[in-house]
């Protein structure tokens, strides 16, 4: 958790009338610190980019976990296979089966 100063405060608000507060926070957080958005949610990401934010979402945080070899690319798609067996919906089973990925 991080304290929000008086600035992320005052966006937050803005963004609280159409997001979430989870969502309004983080965004509200990444626009004043200059950082990125990291969220599975579909209105948010599209907010987030409207606002100029990079944004990235589950399956881009595994592939660049297994770009980077934090993990293989067994290990990642072993996590997205348990994550889909939770609940997860994801529209690959496999980090392989996106198109923008070169693993």
């Amino acid at each position: 958790m991080v304290e929000l100063d008086s600035a992320e405060k005052e966006i937050l608000a803005r963004v609280q009338l159409v997001l979430g507060d989870g969502e309004a926070s983080c965004i509200a957080v990444a626009l004043e610190r200059k950082g990125a958005l990291f969220s599975d949610d579909l209105d948010a990401r599209r907010y987030a980019c409207r606002h100029g934010l990079p944004v990235s979402g589950t399956l881009g945080v595994l592939s660049l976990l297994a770009k980077r070899r934090h993990l293989t690319v067994i290990e990642a798609d072993d996590c997205l296979r348990a994550m889909i067996a939770h609940g997860y919906r994801s529209p690959v089973t496999s980090l392989a089966d996106l198109p923008a990925v070169a693993l």
